[in-house]
């Protein structure tokens, strides 16, 4: 690659500090088309309104709906060998939008950047009223302005935009430690507001709040608003997607990277900005999601903390085979909203598996001539050469298809997974993995490996997993989240299970430390070559809270499972393992 030349944004006018929305200008600039460009930006604070973004279709992974139309700030489309240095400037956005969109491109680095919004899409309140069917939460107007009408609550997030409060899938926070508080991750269900004055609000809740029971008087509660329709920085179909140095303060997805090849955060930050008055509310959903990625993905140096969902969400992108057509193509489908009209969902040459979605055996391959898109929901594959002779007898509706070449290798390492919402690390991928210290403070599971083909659809069974040198605090697994029955959870959801037939394999936890006290600290059902060894578990004084007296290790239908060479300090032997065989049912999140 030639060296970039440097572009001072300051020779086309675009200078920081002032009120001036920035949206035009700088995409006259990025629309230029040059290559081996770095676009270096005066430190200061840039502005950017929905109202002047550009709309374009975009089919985002996992978000709301059928929604495809996006409010664009900044697109960078068909192009390579740019970076974008933003000198350590603050961009800050307006509106429902979606900050940057990196469009079929190669080498593209985004660093040294804050991104936030001056009235953000997750807001928060304290406290200060509860009764069994309602909590009074004073909020501050100066930064979340907020209002009823009609018994709803709306947020302004700017640019005359309203956001409405959502029924639920609000979490509880200790108001000392800034952590998610004990069986609190979605536990308050609003079903109308009344406001009681300028900024104290009473929401009445859907359920009966038992005595004793979160949320307390003084405790902090995140209120999760907004729509899940866009991301902060979005990355489709592009190779060499660098980013770092940046810190997002608000936002309603962190980063999203879809159908790309070779990418690497490092070093960034999604948490509260603290220094304006927020103590937790920052990103909506996700941090960093991994949808349908191939080559290799790095994340490396990051830090996350008060995220309403997954901080690193890795996963494929499955799909349906619905019939094998008289010419030999197959028509498939896009198995649920939020995951349909996938262009790039496979290329010429992609190798493709077949599974069988009742025991997640896989059936066999086959190599892509041809992916056309018949709608958005729909979709004909033309096989280069044979498909498995064994899809002809299988019933209508029972095979999944995965694109085997897209899921990338896995390093995640130096990073703080700070409480959330959520869970910390979810992975799905047959290339090797490696978790590596890491310090971890998810209610939820901190780890979880999963793979469906009937729900989520993102199936991947791991094959080479490595999890060492990372420090699971008593902060983790403390409140049950989907994915969640451990610290460490390793939870295929398989309909017809074999324990001859495991899912995962090759599995790895050695050498951690883990804080626990009751609570499990490893899960596993359907894996053959699990390794948890060496490993050192600490007691705390913070008791039992979702493992009622549950095995710390629990192992289903696991093969050659070794469990040696760990130290116990403060943590009782007795009822250390448990295996089994047999189902375990699934606790879908609502």
């Amino acid at each position: 690659m030639n060296e970039n030349r440097i572009f001072e944004m300051s020779r086309a006018g675009v200078l920081p500090d002032t009120t001036a929305d920035c949206t035009d200008r700088i995409g006259a600039v990025l629309a230029e088309n040059e290559e081996n460009v770095t676009y270096l930006f005066e430190k200061g604070v840039y502005r950017f309104h929905a109202s002047n973004g550009l709309i374009r279709e975009y089919s985002l992974s996992n978000t709301d709906g059928a929604q495809y139309e996006r409010t664009l700030s900044l697109l960078i489309k068909d192009r390579k060998n740019i970076t974008i240095d933003g000198g350590g400037a603050t961009f800050v956005f307006y509106g429902h939008l979606q900050p940057f969109t990196i469009d079929g491109c190669e080498n593209i680095t985004l660093k040294n950047l804050v991104i936030d919004w001056e009235k953000p899409l997750v807001s928060e309140g304290e406290i200060v009223g509860r009764s069994a069917d309602f909590i009074d939460v004073r909020i501050n107007q100066n930064l979340f302005p907020c209002h009823v009408r009609d018994y709803s609550m709306y947020f302004d997030i700017g640019d005359g935009e309203e956001s409405e409060l959502t029924y639920g899938d609000h979490t509880i926070y200790d108001p000392d430690t800034l952590r998610v508080t004990p069986r609190s991750s979605d536990t308050v269900k609003v079903k109308s507001v009344e406001a009681l004055s300028d900024d104290t609000f009473r929401l009445y809740t859907d359920d009966i709040l038992p005595p004793g029971s979160p949320p307390r008087v003084g405790d902090l509660i995140v209120l999760r608003h907004n729509k899940h329709i866009h991301s902060g920085i979005f990355a489709e179909n592009s190779t060499g997607i660098i980013c770092e140095n940046l810190t997002l303060y608000s936002c309603g997805e962190g980063l999203l990277f879809q159908f790309c090849r070779d990418v690497t955060c490092r070093n960034i930050t999604i948490a509260p900005n603290r220094g304006i008055g927020r103590k937790i509310a920052c990103s909506r959903d996700y941090g960093i999601q991994v949808s349908g990625c191939g080559g290799a993905l790095t994340i490396e140096g990051c830090r996350f903390h008060g995220l309403q969902d997954d901080p690193v969400n890795i996963h494929s992108v499955g799909v349906r085979l619905d019939r094998i057509n008289e010419d030999g193509t197959l028509t498939g489908s896009f198995a649920r909203p939020g995951i349909s009209n996938f262009r790039h969902w496979a290329k010429t040459g992609h190798a493709l598996r077949f599974i069988d979605r009742r025991s997640m055996k896989y059936i066999g391959e086959a190599k892509v001539g041809e992916f056309t898109l018949l709608d958005r929901d729909t979709f004909r594959i033309t096989p280069d050469g044979d498909i498995p002779e064994a899809l002809a007898a299988m019933p209508d509706g029972s095979v999944a298809i995965e694109n085997f070449s897209d899921f990338p290798s896995v390093t995640i390492r130096n990073c703080c997974f700070g409480s959330g919402r959520a869970r910390g690390i979810v992975v799905m991928t047959p290339m090797p993995v490696r978790i590596e210290d890491n310090v971890f403070e998810s209610p939820g599971a901190a780890i979880a490996i999963a793979g469906d083909t009937n729900f989520w659809f993102a199936p991947g069974a791991c094959r080479n997993v490595t999890i060492r040198h990372n420090t699971f605090t008593d902060s983790c697994f403390v409140t049950p989240y989907e994915y969640s029955e451990a610290v460490i959870t390793i939870f295929p959801d398989i309909p017809r299970p074999s324990k001859s037939l495991p899912y995962h394999s090759g599995i790895s936890i050695t050498d951690n430390a883990f804080l626990t006290s009751g609570v499990p600290v490893l899960f596993a059902f359907s894996v053959s070559g699990l390794y948890f060894t060496g490993n050192r578990l600490f007691g705390t004084e913070r008791g039992d809270i979702c493992g009622n007296g549950a095995a710390l290790l629990r192992l289903i239908n696991c093969v050659g499972a070794d469990i040696s060479g760990n130290v116990l300090n403060g943590v009782s032997a007795s009822g250390f393992v448990r295996t089994e065989s047999g189902t375990h049912t699934r606790r879908w999140r609502q």
